[in-house]
This record gives structure tokens, C-alpha cells and sequence, in this order.
């Protein structure tokens, strides 16, 4: 471990004030009388996935709508890293959500802290910058759940950093992962070191500023305050939680790996992997630490969570099974922390994080102790919201289908990012595929080649849809009618 002044740079902290009324309504917004029900939740129940009988709580969808009446604030912590063993020091940042009441005078409050791992093709202002329909991002959501009346959680502190080089704050989607150096394993020809530049620079960066129980951050502070610190991450960013597992397990103690299965750094994402080798990629750290306690809370999208031509939720969930039965398990599944290290769950989310809310409130009990839950003193209660008049429809622009595309479709259908018009497109011999449809305020433009039916996109206008590709393309042929000439 080096210790060495990490150069930080503050921004000035700002309000998240993520209203859903556009300001240029705001003269002409109406009001309206709503009621809010925080305690109703629902239960899911997966009969015998993979092997588990699986049950999964959902929090009231108030949590993840309300325009939150507390809210927290954020700022980016900037910090350099030379430990990619290049010769080169990169200037890199993560973002951070401060809950509401943070005051960072209060030293003698402390905060336990979340580092959670953005997923492919995306940054770590997501959660920040983007907004759903109702202009609502993730940052309310946590607002809400940690709000000091009807939250769930106690506050505590959100660390979104990244395992990419760039260092662009002015955009939220990034290029695709082929453009866009990363030390997580899966770049070809860079060491793969984020495991360090999490330990020795971002860790440092953060908890040497915020209020955390971190009291110095040396190695021997960093892994005396191991039980108030945990690891996650969101598909791309959950591989990377199992890898950084199994070198940082010291420095953390809980690990939440959503939407993502195990394997080793430098094989390729979505592929066949021995489910022994991960097995034993795991095990390798525990035997080596084994007076480190820890806590693995993974969760998966789904059956149907589909990417990669795989159905990862199951493909999770089986490997999942596979570690919980070995004949030398070092894992045992539940969520009593005396008997049990390892608990598995999945939502009904697809491939989204946005199940991330609702697998908290699963597992508040257990995490940090089960410091963090709360009962919420109101669960209940009406308000009055301003609406705004319905935007006048703006006529969506004619999909240009280039002359190679013979037959079409238009359907409506709902996926992991949300309902979308689609325009899709075909030859006679169904050998390419052409999909067109808005999401995230961007025209969406997949294209690519089919074989029995599978898509390979070899073009993806914005860079990070081609995970949903397959499953828009299912849509098109099973639930869309009859094709009709393209022109």
C-alpha cells in the first residue's frame, strides 16, 4: 500500500433538485391531491430458479416517483492515480451522493459509504444526471428511502466511481467499451489495477475528506473501518464487484454483485466460464484472509434479465447454486449474519439497475449490521403536487430505411430501459436487422447481421444499447404482427 498525498480538488457541493415539472410549466402548472403509501410492498416469488425458491420484496413504487421532500447533495471528488504501472499518473474523478442532513462540520457523526460500480457503457454520473420521464433519477430515489420521516435506510454515503480512463463530466453516456480504456480486466493490453486505484487513490480521496468511519487513511485505517464500507456494482460494474472481491475482500466487508456472474479478470464478459475456476477465484482470497469476515449479497435481474444472447439472470442464479453446493462451500445462504455469509435474491427488474432500491430495503437488516434500517415513522401521507399541462406531441421524425431493408414493423413494447416505439426492419432472408426507436430523450439506431435469428450488432448509434438488442429483435418477430413493405 503507498501512502502518498492524493491531490483533490473539490467542486462546490449542489442541491440534486430533481423536480419532474420542467421550469417553463411552472406558471401554468395545475395542482392535484395524492395520496402516498410508503409501507405497500409486494412480493415476488421465483419457485425453484436455478434451484432456489426465491422470495423478493418490492418497495412501494412512492419511493421512486415522489419528488423527494429532503434531498441530498452531491459533488465530485477528483484524485490522481499512477497504479496501472505505466509511467503515467491519470487525473481522474467519482461522484458522490451526501444524504440529506450531511454537515460536513459534524465530525462527530459518522457515515457508512457505498462504492458502487457503474455498468457498461455508462459513468459514474448516471445515477446524477439522468433523469427518468417524470425528470426523477436515482439520486431521488435515495432521497426518498433515506428520507428522515418515511425512509427505510438511515443515510449514508453513495461513491460512484470508475474503472474507464476518460475524464469527460460534461456527458453521462460514454463510448462503447471497445473505444474506451479501462483497468477492470477487460481491456486488452492495460494492467488490470482498478483493484489498487480503489485502495490507494479513491478510497484515500474520499473518506479522507467525508465524515466516514475512516479515522486515518493508511492501510491500517482503511482496513480497521472495513465493516462500515461495502462494494457493489450494476452488470458490467457487478463483474467488476466479483473481481474487486477477490483482491480488496480485506478493505470491505459486504459486496453487492447485481446482474452479473463470475469470472476471472481477462475473459471476455457474457461468455462460458468454468464454474469451478470462479469458484476457486473466490476461494483463493478467502483461505488467504481468513480471519476477514464478510457478507456477498447477490442479486440478479430475472429470468428473463437478457444480454449477450444469454438469459443472465439464470445464467447468475445456476452459478450462484453451483457455489452454494460445492463440497467445500465456503458460502452458506440467509440472511442470519451468525450462520450465514452469502445471501441470493433476484427482482423482476430485467437488466436494470433499478431493482437497486428495492434490494436494499431486502437486505437493511443485515447490511452494516443492520445499522442502516430504520422503521419510518410515517408511512402515510397525502400531498399536494403541481403537474404540469401535457408538452404538445412533437411528430417523431420518419425512420430513413436504407434500400437493402425490404419488409418493416412499428410496435410498442416495454424492455429493461422502459416502453418504446420501435420502427424494425428486414431483408427477404432475414440476414440483417435494423431497430429505430427513442429511449433516455436519444434517438436509438441498432443494425447488424442475424443468423437462426440471433442479432450481431455491428452498429450502435449511441453506444449502449446492443445489450437489448436480442430481446427488442424477439418483440419484433413473436409479438408484432405481420411485416409490411418497407416502402
Amino acid at each position: 500500500m503507498r501512502k502518498k498525498l492524493t491531490a483533490i480538488i473539490m467542486m462546490a457541493i449542489m442541491a440534486i433538485g430533481f423536480a419532474g415539472i420542467s421550469p417553463v410549466f411552472a406558471a401554468e402548472a395545475e395542482t392535484k391531491t395524492v395520496d402516498l403509501n410508503f409501507a405497500e410492498t409486494s412480493t415476488l416469488e421465483f419457485s425453484d430458479f436455478a434451484g432456489f425458491n426465491l422470495s423478493f420484496e418490492k418497495i412501494s413504487g412512492d419511493y421512486k416517483t415522489y419528488d423527494a421532500e429532503h434531498k441530498g447533495t452531491d459533488m465530485f471528488i477528483r484524485y490522481t492515480t499512477d497504479a496501472y504501472e505505466d509511467g503515467v499518473t491519470y487525473e481522474k474523478w467519482c461522484r458522490v451522493y451526501l444524504p440529506y442532513g450531511y454537515d460536513p462540520e459534524d465530525k462527530e457523526t459518522k457515515y457508512d459509504i457505498i462504492y458502487f460500480n457503474h455498468g457498461d457503457n455508462s459513468n459514474p454520473n448516471n445515477w446524477f444526471d439522468h433523469k427518468d420521464k417524470a425528470g426523477h433519477s436515482m439520486t431521488n430515489v435515495f432521497d426518498n428511502i433515506m428520507d428522515p420521516e418515511y425512509g427505510f435506510l438511515k443515510p449514508c454515503i453513495v461513491v460512484c466511481p470508475t474503472y474507464y480512463f476518460y475524464t469527460s463530466e460534461d456527458k453521462w453516456n460514454t463510448p462503447p467499451n471497445t473505444d474506451c480504456t479501462a483497468g477492470d480486466g477487460r481491456f486488452e493490453g492495460v494492467v488490470p489495477n482498478y483493484y489498487k486505484e480503489l485502495v490507494e487513490d479513491i478510497i484515500p480521496a474520499v473518506e479522507g475528506q467525508l465524515n466516514t468511519y475512516c479515522e486515518d487513511t493508511s492501510e491500517e485505517g482503511i482496513l480497521a473501518s472495513r465493516d462500515h464500507r461495502a462494494c457493489g456494482g450494476f452488470s458490467r460494474g457487478g463483474a467488476c464487484t466479483w473481481y474487486l472481491f477477490s483482491h480488496d475482500m480485506p478493505y470491505f466487508k459486504y459486496w453487492l454483485p447485481i446482474s452479473f456472474d463470475v469470472m476471472r479478470e481477462g475473459l471476455p464478459l457474457g461468455g462460458e466460464h468454468d464454474p469451478e475456476d470462479s469458484y476457486q477465484y473466490l476461494k483463493e482470497v478467502v483461505d488467504a484472509n481468513p480471519e476477514k469476515d464478510f457478507y456477498i449479497f447477490a442479486c440478479a435481474g430475472g429470468p428473463d434479465e437478457f444480454i449477450h444472447e444469454e438469459y443472465l439472470g439464470t445464467k447468475m442464479a445456476v452459478q450462484m447454486r453451483y457455489f452454494l453446493d460445492h463440497e467445500d462451500s465456503i458460502f452458506s445462504n440467509g440472511l442470519n449474519p451468525e450462520e450465514n455469509n452469502f445471501f441470493f435474491t433476484s427482482s423482476d427488474a430485467g437488466h436494470s439497475d433499478a431493482c437497486l432500491a428495492d434490494f436494499l430495503y431486502n437486505i437493511k437488516d443485515v447490511l452494516f449490521g443492520g445499522e442502516l434500517a430504520t422503521t419510518p415513522s410515517v408511512t402515510a401521507k397525502t400531498v399536494e403536487v403541481e403537474i404540469a399541462p401535457a408538452e404538445p406531441e412533437t411528430p417523431k421524425a420518419e425512420v430513413v430505411i436504407p434500400e437493402e431493408y425490404t419488409k418493416k414493423k412499428e410496435f410498442t413494447g416495454t424492455f429493461g430501459f422502459g416502453p418504446a416505439k420501435v420502427t424494425a426492419a428486414t431483408n427477404d432472408d432475414e440476414s440483417i436487422f435494423l431497430l429505430a426507436f427513442d429511449c433516455f430523450g436519444e434517438a436509438q439506431r441498432l443494425e447488424g447481421t442475424l443468423e437462426d435469428g440471433v442479432c450481431t450488432v455491428t452498429f450502435d448509434q449511441t453506444g449502449f444499447m446492443s445489450g437489448d438488442c436480442q430481446k427488442i429483435w424477439d418483440s419484433a418477430v413473436e409479438d408484432a404482427g405481420e411485416w409490411i413493405a418497407a416502402r
